[in-house]
Order: C-alpha cells, then structure tokens, then sequence
C-alpha cells in the first residue's frame, strides 16, 4: 500500500502543477455575471482571523453554511465527518475527540486536550467530555486543516473546528421546529431574535431532544437500553452604538444524560466468560451504565474600529462538570466497574489588533492568556480487578496556564503584485501544574491512603510555532499556494495512571511539521469550485495511552510521517440543481518505534500470551488515518407554482477503515453512510416539512474501539454508532 500511496501523492502533486497552467488558460477572468442564481454560493470565513472569501486564503478550508448543514444531516460537531471526509468524530461516553487528516487524539484524561482546537464563537473549548454543539442557530462551521500555530496556537496541530452562531437581526424573527423519529424520539427547537432598539439587539436558541427508547438489550436481563436526553441553550446580547463599535456579550448552557451502555464486546473478539457475540447494539454488561455532563459559560466580544487599526478582545469563562459510570468490560462478570467525575473550568483573554481591510499589508499582531483547571476530583474502581481490595479511590487535579504572543503579515512581493508572502509566529509557554492520589475501600467517600501524596513537580514548555506561505493569482479565480506550517499540542501530566505510584509523570507536547500545496479554483462563470491539495506531515512525540500494571499512562511515541492529497468538488449544475463531492487519500506510518505497545498473541480462548517486549511498530499506520475518505451528495430544488419549494438532498460517505491502536491490531473496518431528506415549503417560505433518514443502509460501525487486557484475557471493547434514524420535522418561521 505504501507504493500505491506513494503514486498517488506523487501524481496529485505533478497534477496541481499542470492544472495551474490549464486552469489560468480556461478560467474567465471577466467578473461574475449578474445572473448569481447559477453559481456557487460565495463563503466568507475568518480562517485568517478576519472576514475574507474562502477561496482568497492560501490553506485547506472547508466551510458549509446553515443550509448545508440541514441538507447533509449534520446539526453539529457530532455528525460533522459525514460532509467532510478528511474529519472523523471519535466518541466515548460523553467525550467527542475530532481527528482531521488522521491527527487527534485518544488520550481520555480529562485534562487532555484535544490536538483539534474547538472555538464556538472565537472562544477556545478546552474540555474534550461534552463538547458536542448542536445548536439550532448556526451560521456555519469552519474546518481548518492542518497545523493553526500561529493564529490559534493552542493545541492545533491537526487543525481547528470553528462553530459560529447567529447574530441578532435587525427586525423580529421567530423560528420553532418540533421533530419525532424513530426510537421514540421527541425533538423541539426555537430561535428568537429581537431589536431592542437601533443599538441593540437580542437573539436567544433553545434546542431539546428526548430518545426514550435504546438501541439493543441488556442480554442478562433481557431489558431495552435506554436513550439520552440533551438541553442546549445559547443567548447574545449585541450593543453597536456607533458603525466603529460593536460589544456582544454571550452566555450559554448545555445538559444530557445517557442511560444505556457505552461499550459491548464487538464481533470476532472474545468475551471474558465466553459468552460469544452479544449482537449489534447488545451488551452482556451486568451493570448499567449512565453519563451526565452539565456545562455553563460566558463570553464578552469587544470590537473597535480606530479607521487605523481595529482592536478586538475577547474574555470567557466556562465550567463543565461530568460524571459516567460503566461496566467497563461489558461483561456478566463484576471485573472492572468505574464511577468517574469530571472537572473542566476555564478563563480565557485574548487581545487582537488588525490592519484595516483596505490596507496593502494585511497584518494581526495579538496575545493569548488561558487557564484551565481539569480533572477529576472523585474517581472509584471496584471489582476483581482491584483485588484483595474492594475499591480503589482517586483524586487527580491539573492546572494549565498557557501565554503567548503571536503576529502574522501578509504582503505583495514588490516585483510581482500577484504574490503575497505570509509570515507568522508565535510564543507559547505553558506552565503545568497537578496533584494525584489514591486510596483503598472508601467507596463514596475517600479511605486511608494509600500511596501517600503524591503531588506532582510543576512542568513548563516554551514553543515557537511559525506558518510560512506563498501563494499566487494566476486570475481572479485561480489560485496557487505552498505553504509550511508548525504546530505544537501542549505536554501534560499523567491524571495519576489510576492511582499507580511513580507513574505521575509528564508527558512531552506533541510537535507537526507541515508541507502543503494547494490550488483553489473557480471555474465555468464561478459555476463550478475545485479545491485540492497535498502534504507531507512530519510528526513527533505522538501522545498515546498505553496500559500500565492494569492502569493507563499516557506517553510519547518518538516519530510518524502522514502524507496525501485531498480534492473538493461543488458544482451548481443548473439554478436548481447542487452537487458536491469530495475524497481524500493518506498514507501513514510510524518511524522506527522500539518499545511500542505489543501486538499480543490471542490463543482461541480469548487468553493471551504477550507478545515479544522489544516490539516495534516501525511501519504501522496511524491510529484512526484512513486510507480512503470520500462523500457524494447533491441538492436539487422544484418549485412546484403555488403549491411552493421541494428539496431533494442525499449524501453518501465512505469511511476506509483504520486501525484504532497503535499495534494494529484492533480495526475499525470500512462503512458507509447513506443520509436523505426531503423538504417541502410553503409559498410564503415560512411553513417547513422535513422527512429525514440517516444512516439508511443501516451500517453498523464504531465510533470508539480499543482492545484492553482483564487479568490474562484480551477483550475488544467498542461503542457503536446510531444505526438506521429517521423523522419528520415541522418547522414554522417568522421574519
């Protein structure tokens, strides 16, 4: 696989260049044509921390707006790999990691972060458990792929995933849905938006869904497993007394639970008593498991415009609690039953200034304070896996502080009005500080203990990160650019390894090289975008989990390379008719890794025999990096007179399958998903109708997938995704 990688990295790259000349000969270069009803819809994002096109900034993004968003089936972060396919969504219990370009993160200490940085609103989301985001009034989302060093910095070596909500408008607007799906599935949402006056305005969303029903049964007692529950709020508060000033403040709340379970035994691993296969969405777990996760926060937008230089300051809190109980081994045995709480509470500040829009040198210079206090202050383990005790009781704090200065320019070559040079950097240092101990037999409340205190030496990284790129207008709608970019994801220190002594050690930051060309295009009267690019990845201190005594610690792995090419495709076929397509294809491998976890011998009983301790994982693939990603899809709309609109939306993803570890030896095999919807609207536009199916092929796939040792067996343990959904939606909207 490695030489048909390598083929097609290699042709991707002689095609752009070749394409850059075609596409400069055949592109129009006469200005769009008044008729706009049959072109692409024009994007504008904030990749560069300011307001442009999207196809004017030289880097990988992807932006679909509100509408796309109804037409994919994607309502948040969630269900986001399902429109774009270098992003997939990992999952465990209340925990959504992302990965884009096969760079994320497994770690599930709760004071990990992710290597994907998540912003809602320009805010950083530093607490992996609950950040889901499936808000009702968003305006879009941005997905930036790649290495965000320099402008965003913090822990985004893979890219970052901005979600961006609705302002208020400037006249009264209304808009309430209420869904029922199958699983007995209840949904309601409403959007306000209300003009105080000419300087002010409120918007307020509210989102709600209920599942009552689970998707398989407890095999021991024969009983259903049940749903979830999700309660999403978000309110603005916009103040714009002159056209030079605007002051948004902005607060938001979230909660769900689950009662169902988290992981089952999955197909081809055995079980821990030999139960055999449990069946899809089945478990053979003797306990219940549940989850919960309560979330608040605020943020207050500053914006002044000084007709010089514009001056933008953001200040945010957020705190967000959680606690999950599971049977962690999803089996009739009580071997391993945990009960974990989870801590996040954050402050951010972060000031920009920025040249105005008309000025020759487009520049951001700006700092970053964050402090992040993560962990879990209550954590209990019984079962036989803790024997001759009865319960192992932990407590593990950590404190970040993170500052940095950073500024970015870009700027006409002088002997070439169509070159611009980009030149970022930016100082990071992060100070880290935390506390971990243990205790035996105390259940709810914590025994003697047992390791005495251990607490931890205070780390502190200081990391240069840069971005680097020229780029190219061969027209005003074709263009080149090549770029090499750093990112750094901070260190950390291990949550105390399940209370194991000596083992509360740091871990170092993670550090992406990253080579990139891209081509960005506009073809046919800006009919038709086609968007493609390739890199290279150089990437070192790889953070994993890896099992310790019957504990976990999370260390460094020492080197991986990740290359490939991606390409994107929108197309307005007729005024009526949308298509869009997308692929992308890696290569992964670890370097010379001695030491890595090894590939243990499983013998037919489920016992294992370990496998040679000087194991390396020299050319296995990284976790969770496909080989293969693509997605499909298409829009099509009739106006029916005056009996109003029909649309006509499906879309169908291609997931290649990958390994989850980074043995190779558990894998998460190829699906994919099919997603339609139907959609009728009245003539005033205000009454809506949405049948709605997704996963339609009904595929069977994990979101989360690890092997684990109990005792002397090894169990493959998985959460599966939803299966087959479907719904109708009635939404009525006032403007």
């Amino acid at each position: 696989m490695r030489k048909y990688s390598f083929r097609a990295g290699g042709v991707a790259i002689a095609g752009l260049t070749v394409a850059v000349h075609v596409l400069a000969q055949t592109a129009t270069t006469e200005p769009p044509s008044a008729d706009s009803g049959q072109q692409v819809a024009e994007i504008i994002v904030t990749a560069e921390r300011r307001a442009e096109r999207m196809q004017d900034v030289p880097l990988t993004v992807t932006a679909i707006t509100s509408e796309a968003l109804a037409a994919s089936g994607v309502s948040g972060i969630s269900s986001l790999q399902s429109a774009i396919p270098s992003v997939a969504i990992t999952q465990s219990v209340n925990t959504a990691q992302p990965f884009i370009r096969g760079i994320g993160s497994s770690v599930g200490n709760a004071n990990a972060e992710s290597s994907v940085a998540i912003y809602l609103d320009g805010v950083y989301q530093p607490a992996a458990f609950g950040n889901f985001f499936e808000f009702n009034n968003i305006e879009r989302i941005e997905v930036l792929e790649g290495p965000q060093g320099t402008l965003f910095g913090h822990n985004a070596t893979g890219g970052v995933i901005q979600v961006l909500t609705r302002d208020p408008s400037n006249a009264p607007e209304a808009d309430v849905s209420l869904g029922y799906a199958n699983f007995n599935t209840l949904s309601a949402s409403t959007y306000t938006s209300l003009p105080i006056n000419d300087e002010l305005g409120f918007d307020a969303a509210v989102v709600y869904s209920d599942r009552k029903d689970g998707w398989g049964r407890y095999l021991l007692t024969g009983q259903q497993t049940e749903g979830d529950e999700e309660l999403g709020a978000r309110a603005k508060l916009v103040y714009r007394p002159t056209d030079a000033t605007k002051i948004t403040l902005a607060a938001n709340y979230a909660h769900s639970q689950n009662i169902g379970f988290f992981v089952q035994n999955v197909f081809g691993s055995p079980t821990l008593n030999g139960q055999g296969y449990p069946g899809n969405f089945n478990t053979w777990s003797n306990n219940w498991d549940t989850s919960a996760v309560v979330s608040a926060g605020g943020s207050l937008h500053v914006e002044q415009d000084f007709h010089v230089v514009k001056f933008v300051s953001i200040s945010a809190y957020s705190r967000t609690t959680g606690e999950w109980k599971s049977d962690t081994e999803a089996s009739p045995i009580n071997e391993v039953y945990v009960d974990i709480r989870q801590l996040g509470r954050m402050y951010t500040q972060e000031i920009h200034l920025l040249s105005e829009p008309e000025s020759a040198i487009h520049w951001v210079v700006g700092a970053f304070y964050f402090n992040y206090t993560a962990g879990h202050p209550f954590e209990y383990i019984e079962g036989l896996s803790v024997a001759p005790f009865n319960v192992f009781n932990f407590r593990t704090i950590v404190n970040t502080q993170s500052e940095a200065l950073f500024g970015q320019a870009t700027a006409p070559l002088p002997w070439m009005g169509d070159t611009h040079l980009t030149l970022g950097i930016r100082e990071n240092h992060d100070r880290i500080v935390g506390h971990a101990s243990s205790f035996v037999d105390g259940s709810a409340t914590l025994g003697p203990e047992f390791f005495g205190p251990n607490t931890t030496p205070t780390e502190s990284y200081t990391k240069p990160t840069w971005r680097i790129v020229l780029d190219h207008d061969f027209t005003p709608d074709v263009m080149a650019y090549a770029s090499y970019n750093r990112g750094i994801k901070s260190g950390n220190i291990n949550d105390g390894a399940d209370g194991l002594p000596g083992v509360n050690a740091p871990y170092q930051p993670e550090q992406l090289d990253s080579y990139e060309l891209g081509l960005k295009t506009e073809l046919l009267d800006r009919r038709v975008r086609w968007n493609s690019s390739a890199y290279y990845y150089d990437y070192k201190d790889y953070q994993y989990q890896q099992d310790y005594a019957g504990g976990v610690v999370v260390v460094n792995a020492p080197k991986a390379t990740l290359y490939g090419v991606e390409s994107q495709l929108q197309a307005r076929a007729t005024e009526d008719l949308t298509i869009n397509a997308a692929v992308g294809l890696e290569h992964s491998a670890f370097g010379n890794f001695p030491g890595a976890p090894p590939a243990n011998i499983r013998l037919p009983d489920g016992s294992l025999i370990p496998g040679n301790s000087n194991y390396n994982a020299r050319g296995n693939q990284v976790p969770w990096a496909a080989k293969f990603t693509g997605v499909v899809g298409f829009t099509y709309k009739v106006p029916v007179n005056t009996a109003g609109t029909y649309a006509l939306s499906s879309s169908l993803y291609r997931f290649g399958g990958a390994p989850t570890e980074i043995n190779n030896q558990v894998r998460n095999p190829a699906y994919n998903l099919l997603s339609a919807s139907l959609d009728w609207k009245d003539p005033t536009q205000r009454f809506d109708v949405n049948l709605w199916g997704r996963n339609l092929t009904n595929s069977y796939y994990l979101v989360q997938l690890q092997g684990q040792i109990v005792g002397s067996r090894g169990l493959d343990v998985g959460n599966p995704a939803a299966p087959r959904t479907y719904g109708v939606t009635l939404r009525y909207a006032f403007k």
